[in-house]
């Protein structure tokens, strides 16, 4: 009876030690790199940020995030709201209006928080790192791959 306890123990040493093993090997090689590199990594190193101006970008980034997450929690509310409201036989127009008037509202905020987010940020930087910051921000400005000026222009010429 013993000797079938130390077994049992053994084998389920050996398997957690698989299973932290498997884990830890899974984690190292399988899972994307890049979702463990934040994007402000990848900016200090795109701007050669100093470690001073680091932590200022990384302060910026932080109350900007909540900010956005407060207004994001909000406008997801009036969105179900909405929601509510369209699935109903009878449709209140008024309250769908003010609705759709709260959700613009808290879009416009969400808009000028970013906005003042990136003027907080390009305070931070010198010229040089100010002309890559925004060459960033507009390489991310792109529909389907293609820029929507380069967009504008076609349709334009047609």
């Amino acid at each position: 009876m013993k000797n079938k306890i130390l077994a049992f123990l053994f084998i389920a040493i050996i398997s957690l030690g698989f299973s932290i093993l498997g884990s830890y090997i899974y984690n190292k090689y399988f899972v994307n790199n890049n979702e463990k590199i934040s994007s402000l990594s990848i900016l200090k190193d795109s701007l050669n940020l100093s470690e001073n101006q680091f932590c200022q970008m990384k302060q910026c980034q932080t109350c900007y995030k909540d900010s956005i997450n407060a207004l994001n929690c909000e406008i997801h509310r009036y969105k179900y709201e909405l929601i509510l409201q369209l699935r109903n036989k009878d449709k209140d127009k008024d309250s769908i209006n003010i609705l759709i008037n709260k959700i613009d509202s808290l879009q416009s905020k969400l808009l000028h928080n970013l906005v003042n987010n990136i003027i907080s940020q390009k305070s931070i930087l010198n010229e040089s790192q100010k002309e890559k910051f925004f060459n960033i921000l507009l390489s991310q400005l792109s529909v389907d791959g293609r820029s929507c000026n380069l967009i504008n222009k076609t349709q334009s010429i047609k």
